[in-house]
């Protein structure tokens, strides 16, 4: 059986991604897993529980589990790259903003 679950994103690197997830994996498992970075094209991957660890999230147990890309094409690795410097370009531009000034950024 299958049984589609979402996960919240915290990290991710052209290695793998740090996720929450209200529920265990079992470390060393291989699980099909998608990235919805593009919802017309989504990035799909194997995915190896690297580790995974309990968190106390606003009184919840919940776990941050780190998952290792695993036969990730080129084409997809592309997408993520992509993904990784458009966000680090928003996230300098919102903590720009923050501090109250966007000198030197275009």
């Amino acid at each position: 059986m299958n049984f589609p679950a979402s996960y919240r994103v915290k990290k991710i690197s052209l290695g793998g991604m740090l996720i929450e997830s209200i529920g265990a994996l079992e470390i060393e498992s291989r699980i099909p897993m998608e990235l919805s970075i593009h919802a017309d094209n989504p990035v799909e991957f194997v995915g190896r529980v690297a580790s995974c660890q309990v968190i106390d999230k606003d009184g919840q147990k919940q776990y941050e589990i780190g998952i290792e890309f695993i036969d990730l094409t080129e084409k997809d690795r592309a997408k993520v790259a992509s993904f990784i410097e458009q966000s680090a370009v928003i996230e300098a531009w919102d903590d720009a903003k923050k501090r109250g000034g966007l000198q030197g950024l275009r």
